[in-house]
C-alpha cells in the first residue's frame, strides 16, 4: 500500500505542476470598464434609497407627532382615572361606614313607597354609574398606553430602518464617486487616441470650430474601423456621447467634465445654452436619458448607437450612422446649441 502511495505522487505533483503552468499562460479576465449604463443603474439606486429615507422620514415625524399628543393626554387620563377611583372608593367608604344607615335614609325618608323604590334607584345608579365610569377611563387610560407604546416601538423600528439606509447611501453614494472618477480618468485620455489621416486635416484646417465638430463627427461615423463600444469608448470604438465629446476636443471646443450622456450638459458652462429639442438645427446636440447624437437638421443626424457583433470596429456598417435618424428630435429632452465664437 506504501509504494502505491509513494508511485501515484509523481503523477500528482505533474498534475499540479501543469496546473500552475496552465494558470500562468492563461489570460486573467481584465476589469470591466465602467459604462454609461453602470452609472445610470447606480444614480437609479441611489435616487430610490433617497426616496425610501425621505418616506420612512416623513413615518417618523408622523410617529413623533402621535407620541407628543399621546404623551400630553396621558396625564389627563391619569388624573381623570384617579379622581374618579377616589370618588368611588369615598362613596362605597361611607356607606360602609354608616352601616346601612344611608339606605334606611332613603327608605324612610320617602313619603311613598314608589318614592322609595324611586330613592333606592337613584342610589344603585348613582353606584354603578360610577363603577362604569371608572372602568371606561381605566380603559381608555390602557389604551393610550398601549398605543404610546406601539408607536414608540414602531418609531424604534423606522430609525434602525433609517440607520441602514443610510449606511446603503453612503456605500452608493461611494460607488457612484467612484464609477464617475473612472468614467473621468477614461474621458481624460481620451486625446491619446490617434486620429486619422481625414480627421488630423478637419483639425488642423481654419475651418469654423463648429463647422470642424460636425465634420469630425461625420468623419467618425463613416470610418468603419470605429464600432460601438460602452466599455473601451475612447478610441477607436466610441458610443453615442464620447463620440461627440472626442469630436468636440479633436475640433478645438472645450468640453470640461462632460464624459456622458447625464452630464453632457456641462457644456453649457462653455459656449452651449440648452434648447427645445422641436427647434434643433444643424450643428446642434440632442440628448436624452441614455442618448446622444448631432443633428445634421431635415430629420439627418450622425451618430453611434448601437454593437452588433461585440468586435471592435464596425464591421456590419451599423455601429454608427450619417443620415435619417432613427429617433425624431422632438423625442429628445433637449438640444444644446453653441453660441460661441
Amino acid at each position: 500500500m506504501r509504494k502505491r502511495r509513494e508511485a501515484l505522487l509523481p503523477s500528482f505533483k505533474k498534475i499540479a505542476a501543469g496546473v500552475l503552468v496552465l494558470s500562468l499562460l492563461l489570460p486573467t479576465t481584465p476589469a470591466l470598464a465602467v459604462t454609461q449604463q453602470d452609472i445610470t443603474k447606480s444614480k437609479q439606486a441611489l435616487s430610490a434609497t433617497e426616496k425610501q429615507l425621505t418616506d420612512i422620514q416623513k413615518e417618523i415625524d408622523k410617529a413623533n407627532q402621535e407620541l407628543t399628543i399621546n404623551k400630553a393626554l396621558l396625564p389627563q387620563r391619569q388624573a381623570e382615572y384617579e379622581k374618579s377611583e377616589k370618588q368611588l372608593a369615598a362613596l362605597m367608604r361611607n356607606e360602609y361606614e354608616s352601616g346601612g344607615d344611608s339606605l334606611l335614609v332613603c327608605l324612610f325618608s320617602a313619603k311613598t313607597p314608589i318614592q322609595a323604590l324611586s330613592n333606592m334607584q337613584s342610589m344603585r345608579y348613582v353606584q354603578v354609574n360610577k363603577k362604569k365610569v371608572l372602568t371606561e377611563q381605566r380603559k381608555a387610560k390602557e389604551e393610550l398606553e398601549a398605543s404610546t407604546k406601539a408607536i414608540e416601538t414602531n418609531a424604534k423600528k423606522l430609525e434602525a430602518q433609517k440607520a441602514a439606509l443610510a449606511k446603503i447611501k453612503v456605500s452608493q453614494q461611494s460607488k457612484l464617486a467612484k464609477q464617475v472618477s473612472e468614467l473621468n480618468s477614461a474621458a481624460s485620455s481620451a486625446g491619446a487616441f490617434a486620429p486619422g489621416a481625414d480627421i488630423s486635416n478637419i483639425a488642423s484646417s481654419n475651418s469654423p470650430k463648429l463647422q470642424k465638430f460636425i465634420s469630425i463627427m461625420i468623419a467618425l461615423c463613416n470610418d468603419n474601423s470605429h464600432g460601438y463600444s460602452q466599455s473601451n469608448r475612447w478610441g477607436p470604438n466610441f458610443d453615442c456621447s464620447s463620440s461627440i465629446i472626442y469630436s468636440l476636443r479633436m475640433a478645438g471646443l472645450q468640453t470640461g467634465s462632460a464624459n456622458y450622456t447625464g452630464n453632457m450638459d456641462v457644456l453649457c458652462r462653455y459656449g452651449w445654452k440648452k434648447i427645445s429639442s422641436s427647434s434643433a438645427g444643424r450643428g446642434d446636440i440632442l440628448v436624452c436619458s441614455s442618448h446622444a447624437a448631432l443633428y445634421l437638421g431635415n430629420g439627418q443626424t450622425a451618430e453611434f448607437h448601437r454593437d452588433y457583433d461585440g468586435r471592435s470596429g464596425d464591421s456590419s456598417g451599423r455601429e454608427s450612422n450619417v443620415g435619417k435618424s432613427w429617433k425624431p428630435s422632438s423625442s429628445y429632452s433637449y438640444a444644446l446649441r453653441y453660441t460661441g465664437n
